[in-house]
């Protein structure tokens, strides 16, 4: 089974409307990666009873990252909705061999400036997927 790193369940929450979920994805190593990246839509607050994801807000994309690549992705998140974004292994490594680096970070829809709070690859944890 696939190693994931996770955000973990995050609330969209600022009051001014939807955001731009940033993420970069790269690989710094000197081995060819192939990785997905996916934005779990996990719906709207309060979480009342058990409930699982609603759908994708960015269905899983795979890509093939050769060494010293980048890839960025921008996905709309709606004002109040909870998402989760997930970094899988598809090609059977760990998830973090050849030091894969990640970031994410919110930014005005449509003003394209840095606004919330910026993720690191230290503040997500392995799972298995």
């Amino acid at each position: 089974m696939p190693q994931a790193l996770t955000s973990g369940i995050v609330l969209q929450n600022e009051t001014d409307g939807s955001k731009f979920l940033h993420i970069d994805v790269g690989n710094v190593g000197t081995l060819t990666r192939t990785l997905t990246v996916q934005v779990v839509n996990w719906g709207l607050p309060p979480f009342g009873a058990p409930a699982g994801p609603v759908g994708n807000f960015l269905a899983p994309t795979t890509n093939s990252y050769p060494p010293k690549t980048a890839r960025q992705f921008n996905v709309l998140v709606p004002f109040n909705t909870h998402y989760e974004i997930r970094l899988i292994s598809a090609d059977g490594e760990g998830v973090t061999t050849g030091t894969v680096i990640f970031s994410a970070l919110t930014a005005s829809a449509g003003g394209g400036w840095i606004e919330g709070y910026t993720q690191h690859i230290n503040d997500y944890k392995i799972v298995t997927v």
